[in-house]
C-alpha cells in the first residue's frame, strides 16, 4: 500500500462505524423519472460479490476485529465451488481470533457460489473481507410518569390482531379528556366493517335470489340504524364500498339491473357516481382546480342526482342518499342543498354524518361562519345525550382556525382544547404533530395514537408516529406502524423510504432493500433512497456489492457527495488507486446543508491531505 492510498483509506475508516446515521437523512434533490434500480452488470463483479455475501452470512466477528480492519482470502477453489484450500494474505489487519473466524466461515461456506458463474469462474481468486458494522443498539426510552401507564396500553393494544372497531374499543381515553362516559367508544361505532364487500354483492348477484336478498339486507339494515344503536349509522358505512372504483359501478349497475325498482340498488349507483365526482374534482381549492376536472365533477354528479333522488323518494327514510345530494349541492347547488338537507333533517336528524354535513356547511370555506359553526354546535350538542358519538363535532369550532395555520407547532392550545372537548381524531393529529414539532415526543405520541384509535388507516399520522417511536428508541412498534402506512399508501416513495428506515433499526441491512427499490421507483424518494440502498451493502461488508451500487448511484447524480464518500470508502479498503478520485469528488461536493453529518469526515480529509509532502 503507498503513503497516499494508506492515510486515504483510514480516514474512510470512520464511514462504516457512523454510517447508519444516514438514516434520518430527510432531504434530496429533485431527479428525473425514476429508472431501473441497481445491479450488478459485470459478470466478475457479480461474482466476486456472490462470494463474499456466502462467507458473510456464516462470519461470527469477534469483538476484537474494529471497523473498516481488511483481511484478503486466496481461495482455492473446485469446480462446483468446494473449497480446496484458503489463506490469509500479507497484509490483513485481523488478529489471530479474528483470522481464525473468517477461515472457519469460509469452511462452512463451502461450496461456494458457482451455477450462474462459470463463465468467469476461476480456480484461485484472492477476496477482501471488511467487518460488517450494526447501528449502535439504542434502548427504548421510558415514558414519563404521567404517560407511561397510558402509552403501556396503547402499545400493548397495538400489538394484538385485533380488528378496527375492536382495538378502538379497547383503547383507554386521551388522558386529561372532558369526554363524557363512553364518548370514545360510541366514536368506535364508526370504524365497524361493511355488513358486505363488493366481492359479496358480487357473488351474491351470481344467485337466483341474489338482488331481492340484497334489498332485505339493506331495508333491515335501515331500519335497524333508526331502532338500535348498536347499528346506529351502519348503513352509511354499508354504502362506502360503492367508491370511485370501477369496480364498485359495475357491481351496482349489475344490482339495479336485476332490481329495477329498488331503491337501495340506485343508491348504491348514484353513490358510486357520486364518489367518481368527488375525486375527479380533487382536493385543491376550487380556484386552483382545472376547469376539466370540474367539468368532468359535474358530469358525473349530474348522474349520481337523478338516482340519489328516486332512492330518496322510494325511501324516504334512506338518508345516506339526502346526505349525499346535499354534499352534491354544497358544491353545486344552493337549492339542492337546502332541499336535501331539510329532507335528511326531517326524517334522520340524530344521524353523525347527516349532521357532519350540517357542520361542513356551515364553515366559512363553504360560505357559511364562525358564528354558524357555533350554533351548529350547539344544535348538536343539545342532540348528544342521546347519541354520544355526536360529541366528535361539537369540537370542530374551536379548531377550525387553527387547522388553517401553517406552523403546527403554533395551534397546539386550540388543538389541545378541541380534543380534550370531544373525540375528534383530526384535532388530536394536528394537536400531536404541533407536540412533535415542538419537541414534546411524548404528548405528541399520546395525542397521535389517540387520532390513530379513531382514524386507523391514516398514512400520515402512522408514518408520524413511526417517526416518534424510531427516535424514542422503539424500533419494533414503529415498524408495525411503517408497514401499515406503505400498505396504505403503496403507491408513496416516502412511505416506503420510512419504512426501510425503520426495517434498518428493527430486522436489519437486508430487510431494507426491498422498501428501498420500491422507494427508488418514485422520483422524488429516489436519491435518498438509492443512498441507503448502497449502504445496506457496504454495512455488511459487501465490499463487490458495494462499489458495483455507489458506481451506479454517482453515474446517475453525480454531484451525490454520499456516493462518492461511500465510494472512497469501499475503494480505500481494497487499495484501489481511484480511491484519490472519489474522495476529491466528495470534497467538491459535499453540503453540509444536505450532509451535516459530512463535517467530521471533511475535516479528517482536509487534515490527512495537508499533511502530505
Amino acid at each position: 500500500m503507498t503513503g497516499s492510498q494508506g492515510w486515504l483509506r483510514r480516514g474512510c475508516a470512520g464511514f462504516v462505524g457512523m454510517a447508519w446515521v444516514l438514516a434520518g437523512i430527510a432531504a434530496a434533490s429533485a431527479v428525473p423519472v425514476a429508472q431501473a434500480p441497481p445491479t450488478i452488470k459485470d459478470p466478475q463483479v457479480s461474482y466476486t460479490a456472490a462470494l463474499q455475501a456466502a462467507v458473510l452470512a456464516r462470519w461470527q466477528v469477534p469483538a476484537s476485529v474494529r471497523a473498516g480492519d481488511m483481511c484478503a482470502i486466496k481461495l482455492t477453489l473446485l469446480p462446483g465451488g468446494e473449497v480446496f484450500s484458503a489463506t490469509v494474505q500479507p497484509g490483513c489487519e485481523f488478529d489471530v481470533q479474528g483470522r481464525e473466524a473468517l477461515l472457519a466461515a469460509v469452511r462452512q461456506a463451502s461450496p461456494l457460489p458457482y451455477r450462474g458463474h462459470e463463465a468467469v469462474f476461476q480456480r484461485e481468486t484472492v477476496v477482501r473481507f471488511v467487518r460488517p458494522v450494526a447501528p449502535a443498539p439504542i434502548a427504548p426510552i421510558k415514558p414519563p410518569a404521567q404517560f407511561q401507564e397510558h402509552l403501556l396500553q396503547v402499545r400493548a393494544i397495538e400489538a394484538q390482531p385485533l380488528d378496527e372497531e375492536a382495538r378502538c374499543r379497547a383503547y383507554p381515553d386521551l388522558p386529561g379528556s372532558e369526554w363524557p362516559e363512553g364518548a370514545g367508544k360510541a366514536r368506535c361505532l364508526l370504524l365497524r366493517a361493511p355488513i358486505l364487500s363488493l366481492d359479496d354483492i358480487d357473488t351474491q348477484l351470481g344467485t337466483s335470489k341474489g338482488a331481492a336478498d340484497l334489498d332485505r339486507r339493506f331495508r333491515a339494515l335501515m331500519q335497524a340504524h333508526y331502532d338500535d344503536p348498536a347499528q346506529r349509522e351502519q348503513i352509511f358505512i354499508a354504502y362506502s364500498i360503492f367508491d370511485a372504483d370501477p369496480k364498485a359501478e359495475r357491481v351496482a349497475r349489475r344490482w339495479l339491473e336485476q332490481s329495477p325498482g329498488s331503491a337501495f340498488a340506485r343508491m348504491a349507483l348514484g353513490d358510486a357516481y357520486a364518489r367518481q365526482g368527488w375525486k375527479a374534482r380533487g382536493t385543491q381549492w376550487a380556484s386552483e382546480t382545472p376547469d376539466a376536472q370540474m367539468e368532468r365533477m359535474g358530469s358525473l354528479f349530474q348522474r349520481a342526482v337523478p338516482l340519489l333522488a328516486e332512492a330518496l323518494e322510494k325511501e324516504a327514510r334512506l338518508s345516506p342518499a339526502c346526505e349525499q345530494l346535499a354534499a352534491i349541492g354544497r358544491m353545486s347547488s344552493d337549492q339542492l342543498q337546502r332541499w336535501a338537507m331539510g329532507e335528511c333533517l326531517k326524517v334522520d336528524a340524530q344521524s353523525f354524518f347527516v349532521l357532519e354535513e350540517v357542520m361542513t356547511q356551515a364553515e366559512p370555506r363553504w360560505g357559511g361562519s364562525a358564528d354558524a359553526m357555533r350554533a351548529a354546535a350547539a344544535l348538536i350538542a343539545a342532540r348528544a345525550q342521546q347519541s354520544p358519538v355526536l360529541l366528535t363535532l361539537t369540537a370542530v369550532p374551536i379548531g377550525y382556525e387553527a387547522d388553517m395555520a401553517d406552523d403546527w407547532s403554533e395551534i397546539v392550545p386550540d388543538t389541545v382544547a378541541a380534543s380534550l372537548k370531544a373525540p375528534n381524531a383530526g384535532y388530536m393529529a394536528r394537536a400531536g404533530r404541533g407536540m412533535y414539532a415542538q419537541g414534546d415526543r411524548w404528548r405528541g405520541l399520546a395525542y397521535v395514537s389517540q387520532a390513530l384509535r379513531f382514524h386507523p388507516g391514516d398514512d400520515d399520522e402512522l408514518a408520524l408516529r413511526a417517526e416518534i417511536l424510531l427516535e424514542l428508541g422503539d424500533a419494533e412498534w414503529a415498524l408495525r406502524d411503517a408497514q401499515r402506512a406503505a400498505a396504505v399508501a403503496p403507491a408513496s416513495g416516502r412511505r416506503h423510504y420510512l419504512l426501510a428506515r425503520v426495517a434498518r433499526r428493527a430486522l436489519g441491512e437486508r430487510e431494507a432493500r426491498a422498501p428501498l427499490l420500491q422507494a427508488m421507483e418514485d422520483a422524488d424518494t429516489r436519491e435518498r433512497a438509492y443512498e441507503l440502498y448502497c449502504q445496506t451493502y457496504s454495512m455488511l461488508g459487501e465490499l463487490a456489492a458495494a462499489e458495483a451500487c455507489t458506481q451506479a448511484l454517482v453515474a446517475e447524480f453525480p454531484r451525490n457527495a454520499e456516493g462518492w464518500r461511500m465510494m472512497a470508502w469501499v475503494r480505500g479498503v481494497q487499495d484501489d488507486p481511484a480511491q484519490a478520485l472519489a474522495v476529491e469528488q466528495f470534497m467538491k461536493y459535499q453540503d453540509l446543508d444536505r450532509w451535516p453529518h459530512h463535517a467530521r469526515d471533511l475535516e479528517r480529509y482536509r487534515r490527512l491531505k495537508s499533511a502530505q509532502p
